[in-house]
């Protein structure tokens, strides 16, 4: 059986400086600014991925893990 979608995964690892005081507000705008980033180049992004016609966002995930957020973004398109 065919699936209908096809998937594409897009991971970035973005570091931090031991465990972040996610209570200070200046912690908060640098962490913003650095997943922003990401999220603004979500077309260049999709440009990059094979065949890039018709992909789309099916999903997004922050997490931390260790030393360090995990942002990942789940594209999906229709298979023809």
């Amino acid at each position: 059986m065919k699936h209908l979608y096809q998937y594409q995964t897009v991971v970035n690892i973005i570091p931090l400086k031991g465990t972040p005081d996610f209570t200070d507000e200046k912690v908060r705008v640098g962490l913003v600014g650095q997943i922003s980033k990401t999220l603004m180049s979500i077309p260049k992004l999709i440009d990059a991925l094979p065949d890039h016609e018709n992909w789309e966002v099916n999903s997004h995930s922050i997490s931390q893990v260790g030393d360090a957020l995990i942002l990942s973004i789940l594209f999906q398109r229709r298979n023809s």
